[in-house]
């Protein structure tokens, strides 16, 4: 073997022996941007979950698609939709929650956009906007509320105290044109408005050639 030969495997040697120790230290001890790296992809997996079961219990109903369906719209097999929840009800819980947190921050943005005409410009947009909208993407209150009157009694509570939320975030909002200024005038708005658009929904001709006229409702 030649000097020449000699130092290349020398120089050879010293580089895998660096990244042999690397890799071994980077088994270790992993580093806080790889953990992060895992919790963000693991939100990441339950977000897609939650948004897959708010549009299949949407579209089909609690009863319409199981635990494989859901895993299968969200792209994750059955046995990661069950790393995330217990059981089909907990996703149905949950996405009901988040419906309803979708609901409050739509009102939300109205009353910090449009200011006294935030109620006016709401009922438009949940008449018009939100009622064309496909079933999946439909307002909890139309298409989640009667899946949960044949739920448990936990879901049902669970709903009230986030109903009950939207009505006092409507009833306690900035000054506004016709607005309901009590919890109970927010709760008889809300229901005029998810009952007009059920009954919008379920006529032959559909939603987007029925005359559904846009008034403040209070």
């Amino acid at each position: 073997m030649t000097r020449t030969t000699t130092k290349i495997t020398i120089v050879i040697l010293k580089y895998i022996t660096i990244v042999i120790r690397t890799s071994i230290i980077s088994t270790q001890h992993p580093t806080k941007e790889r953990f992060v790296s895992r919790s963000e992809q693991k939100l990441h997996t339950r977000q897609r979950i939650l948004e897959a079961a708010g549009r299949g219990f949407r579209q089909g109903g609690f009863g319409g698609i199981g635990v494989d369906g859901l895993a299968k719209a969200a792209g994750v097999t059955s046995g990661a939709f069950y790393t995330h929840f217990d059981s089909k009800t907990a996703a149905f819980r949950e996405s009901v929650a988040r419906g309803m947190s979708d609901l409050k921050e739509g009102i939300r943005h109205f009353q910090t956009s449009y200011g006294p005409s935030c109620w006016a410009e709401f009922v438009k947009f949940y008449l018009g906007a939100k009622r064309k909208c496909e079933l999946p993407e439909s307002c909890a209150l139309q298409s989640l509320a009667p899946e949960v009157t044949r739920s448990d009694a936990t879901a049902r509570a669970e709903f009230e105290t986030e109903l009950l939320a939207v009505a006092t975030l409507i009833a306690s909002g900035p000054a506004a044109t016709d607005a309901p200024v009590t919890i109970g005038a927010a709760m008889a708005a809300l229901s005029t408005l998810a009952g007009a658009v059920i009954l919008d929904t379920a006529v032959a001709k559909g939603p987007n050639t029925w005359y559904l006229p846009v008034s403040p409702i209070v």
